[in-house]
């Protein structure tokens, strides 16, 4: 992904440095056909293939005083785009993992589950029960359960007490413990899951 900047994008390099959002838009109509192809091969989905190069962008106009003439201007949106492609890989792998041990924890010590039980309708369950949860406390869930924020930084995005936070995630729990018991999924540790995903939140930030 080597090689020079191109003169006819010298000039929009520096306009773009300086701001103009003609330059920028140039840049934009330009290059991001193929970053769009570029990242559609890696990851084989329209949308978030069109995402990656809007969010590849964005951080380019971000960074517009910083974008020098040397070097490729087309190697710098490659970089950007997989560097964003790699962080949304490793946030998939996590949600998965959370998910995946949240879904023991539901599982754990129940009498009627068993190997023969489909693993994948389990997950497909608990995403359900998810989405049927009311607005703020899905988001609240989410961003704690799945994503492993903590809950006063949960707090301070939506501008809600810490006490709000925890009580939207009690509730959420105790919906979903009654859900799985009526499927015959009983023996949900509550505390052992939220000790766990303390564990993890603690390992991923060292």
């Amino acid at each position: 992904m080597g090689g020079k900047t191109k003169e006819s994008d010298i000039l929009l390099i520096k306009g773009l440095n300086e701001g103009k959002h003609s330059s920028f838009k140039e840049l934009y109509e330009k290059y991001s056909p193929q970053l769009y192809c570029f990242s559609y091969n890696l990851l084989k989905s329209k949308d978030a293939a069109e995402d990656i190069v809007q969010e590849t962008f964005i951080k380019i106009w971000n960074r517009k005083s910083f974008i020098k003439t040397t070097g490729s201007f087309n190697s710098l949106l490659k970089t950007i785009a997989l560097n964003l492609i790699r962080h949304s890989y490793n946030n998939l792998s996590k949600e998965k993992e959370l998910k995946d041990e949240l879904l023991v924890a539901l599982t754990r010590n129940s009498e009627k589950f068993s190997l023969d039980d489909s693993y994948e309708d389990l997950l497909k369950k608990l995403e359900e029960l998810i989405e049927k949860m009311p607005d703020e406390r899905r988001f609240i869930f989410c961003k704690k359960k799945l994503e492993g924020e903590k809950a006063k930084d949960i707090a301070h995005e939506l501008n809600i007490s810490v006490k709000a936070v925890e009580y939207h995630i009690t509730k959420a729990m105790k919906y979903l413990r009654e859900e799985f018991k009526s499927m015959g999924i009983s023996g949900i540790v509550l505390h052992f899951m939220l000790l766990h995903m303390g564990k993890n939140v603690i390992r991923n930030s060292l």
